[in-house]
């Protein structure tokens, strides 16, 4: 009842993203519950959904589904590769906003004098990395009208990054999406696939580099790296890194007193009796 009703597509991650693309995972959620409800009520659902004939292997997976060892000896458990985002955006938008914060710390001040942004990235895949190509206008994210659009944009977060500095919730509101400025250093923008980015991203621990090269009036080029020996996305994160960056998102929602009493069972987990304590204090409250 859960699977066979709600095979979602995702065509939602896709191309031109909207708000469904921050639903989907609720919907989903909501679907789960409502099928649980359903059984606990003595409602059968239909028999073999993963591997009838016309079930979920066959039909979405397009094969038989093998699960890898679990870890434990001497095999890693997938957790510890876990990477925490260190700013609200895509994954493969982050490297080019920290390189592209190191330029912008060089240029305040300067943006008028702004002639061409080159950023060189690393290719992941065809969907997760923008194409370089922009002439033709078919790719959305070289002319993003979404907010869900514009964070999986490597171009518009480097413009965002050096218009603010760095990247925010308020980087993808109305007014960014339709500034003039903006606009116009996504105007002078390209995107390089260089392919030592590549292969250090296909390396185990991954590397994310990116090098943005931002050339002004009269010759001068600022430059911002990173990505290993600059600092890499992918680098340990303490205990207070992690803390500061949910005191960011978190406070605006909760209130910095409940923010703190959340954090603190956060933090012990595996100590909290029932966590059904915990939902009620996620409840969000407007932004100030």
């Amino acid at each position: 009842m859960a699977t066979v009703p709600n095979g979602a597509l995702n065509q939602s991650r896709t191309g031109h993203l909207t708000m469904w693309k921050s639903m989907a995972s609720g919907q989903a959620g909501r679907a789960g519950v409502f099928a649980a409800q359903l059984a606990a009520k003595g409602m059968r659902g239909a028999s073999e959904p993963f591997t009838g004939r016309h079930g979920w292997c066959a039909n979405v997976a397009k094969g038989e589904v093998k699960l890898d060892a679990m870890g434990g000896a001497q095999t890693p458990f997938r957790i510890n590769d876990t990477l925490i985002k260190p700013r609200m955006a895509c994954l493969h938008t982050l490297a080019p906003i920290l390189a592209a914060e190191k330029a912008a710390v060089k240029i305040k001040g300067r943006l008028d004098a702004v002639t061409q942004v080159r950023v060189q990235v690393y290719r992941a895949n065809e969907r997760a990395v923008v194409s370089v190509d922009k002439t033709g206008g078919a790719d959305p994210h070289w002319n993003p009208d979404s907010r869900e659009t514009a964070d999986h944009s490597v171009p518009y977060c480097v413009a965002a990054t050096l218009l603010d500095g760095s990247v925010t919730p308020n980087s993808f509101d109305e007014a960014h999406l339709t500034s003039p400025v903006l606009r116009k250093l996504l105007a002078v923008t390209e995107l390089q696939e260089n392919p030592a980015f590549t292969h250090a991203y296909e390396k185990h621990p991954v590397e994310y580099r990116c090098r943005i090269d931002v050339q002004l009036n009269g010759g001068d080029c600022i430059v911002g790296e990173t990505g290993g020996e600059h600092g890499d996305l992918s680098d340990h994160k303490t205990d207070a890194e992690i803390s500061a960056k949910y005191h960011r998102f978190a406070d605006a929602r909760l209130g910095t007193p409940r923010a703190n009493a959340l954090l603190e069972k956060l933090w012990a987990l595996d100590t909290v009796g029932d966590v059904a304590v915990l939902p009620p204090m996620m409840a969000f409250q407007a932004y100030a």
